[in-house]
């Protein structure tokens, strides 16, 4: 049997980390505009997604938004739209 090594905090939880941005979308909100970038996630736990605030995954996790991936993408979107 193979496991593999899995890292569980104090309060038994265990860390997902970001593995790519698949999407983007801007909610409208109030009359405010709110980007949104669906993230995979993985790690310990099988892949899942989740939609996050644009700015703050920008701020946490700057490698996902690298020249080549997908945070050019999202720039040329914005460009067009």
């Amino acid at each position: 049997i193979e496991s593999d090594h899995i890292e569980v905090k104090e309060n038994l939880t265990v860390e997902a980390t970001p593995v790519r941005v698949e999407d983007r979308m801007v909610k409208q909100l109030r009359g405010k505009e709110i980007p949104l970038v669906k993230v995979i996630w993985g790690g310990a736990i099988p892949e899942s997604a989740t939609w996050e605030l644009e700015e703050k995954m920008k701020a946490s996790y700057p490698f996902l938004f690298a020249s080549g991936n997908f945070g050019d993408e999202i720039s040329k979107r914005r460009e067009v739209v």
